[in-house]
């Protein structure tokens, strides 16, 4: 579905989404990480991403904040339930970046 809505919008040749167990994945090389984490995972988390990511990396978080962190912007995000539908459900997003946390 990501990949879908990537090509929807023309950006395939600047993402990559990669679909692995992101605790036996090396992500030194990444510039973005999006995060869809309990409170719990991401505290697990945390100290890989403190590790492996370069100082520039972004890390979006959907709903829920990294403990310790601060996070450059918080925004509330409105998003359809359904395709044309007229319900939506409220995210809240947390940007951070690793040399701003």
């Amino acid at each position: 579905m990501a990949l879908e809505k990537v090509k929807k919008v023309g950006n395939q040749s600047k993402v990559r989404i990669i679909n692995k167990d992101v605790f036996k994945y090396n992500l030194n090389e990444a510039d973005v990480i999006y995060l869809f984490l309990a409170p719990k995972p991401n505290e697990r988390i945390r100290p890989k991403l403190e590790n492996e990511l370069k100082s520039t990396t972004r890390i979006v978080s959907n709903a829920f904040e990294i403990k310790g962190w601060n996070p450059l912007k918080v925004s509330e995000v409105l998003t359809p339930i359904e395709k044309d539908s007229k319900y939506s459900s409220l995210n809240i997003i947390y940007l951070y970046r690793m040399d701003k946390i």
